[in-house]
Order: structure tokens, then sequence, then C-alpha cells
């Protein structure tokens, strides 16, 4: 073998080396960026009536980020937001019995699924 291909080997070898040390610190970049985010929904959520019937209903809030997509998580909390029947919510949110959410709450039939895969 001569110098020439030996550093050509050389060269390569190196290359490989910086590209895998490359992707592994962009994998952990982005697995750090992916709890932040969810971490920040998490928190949206819970400045929201939707985080006393999540629990309410059992289900692990966590879980639900993760089990729904961002897109759903994020009509949810408008639904939330834009709710008309805050008394009615707040009634049985604070009696701790959830009986007739079915009648007022838009994302009853969602967050029932949630509770549902959480068993």
């Amino acid at each position: 073998m001569t110098i020439i291909e030996k550093l050509i080997l050389f060269f390569f070898i190196f290359l490989t080396i910086f590209i895998i040390f490359g992707l592994f610190r962009s994998i952990m970049k982005s697995s750090q960026q992916g709890v932040t985010f969810y971490q920040n929904l998490i928190e949206r959520i819970t400045q929201l009536r939707m985080h006393k019937m999540l629990l309410a209903l059992g289900v692990n809030e966590e879980q639900y980020a993760r089990s729904n997509s961002v897109n759903e998580i994020e009509k949810h909390m408008e639904r939330c937001r834009q709710c008309a029947n805050t008394k009615q919510c707040d009634t049985e949110l604070e009696s701790g019995k959830i009986q007739h959410a079915n009648q007022y709450c838009p994302n009853n039939e969602d967050l029932l699924k949630g509770a549902s895969n959480n068993l």
C-alpha cells in the first residue's frame, strides 16, 4: 500500500467518524427539542379547564400529548378556550363527578378516547 493510498484510507476513516459523530449529535439535539416541545405543550394544557377535565377522566397528560397529533391537541385546546359552557364545566369539575360532559363539552368524545387508551 502506497503512502497516497494510506492517506486516502485515513481520510475516509476520519470522514466516517466525523459523520457518525455529527449524526449522533444531531439525534441527541432533536431528542432534547422533542422533550422540550412536549413539556411546553403540557404546560399550555395545564392553563386550561381541559387540564382539570383530563385529570377528572383519569387521563395522563403526558400520554395524552404523545398519543394525539399536535393538530388534534391544538383543536382540543382551541375548543376549550372558545367554550361557552364554563359554568357547567366548573360545577362538575369542582364536584369531582363528570356526569354530563357529553351534553356540554365539545372535547368530551375525544378526551374519553384518551381515557380508554390509558386503561
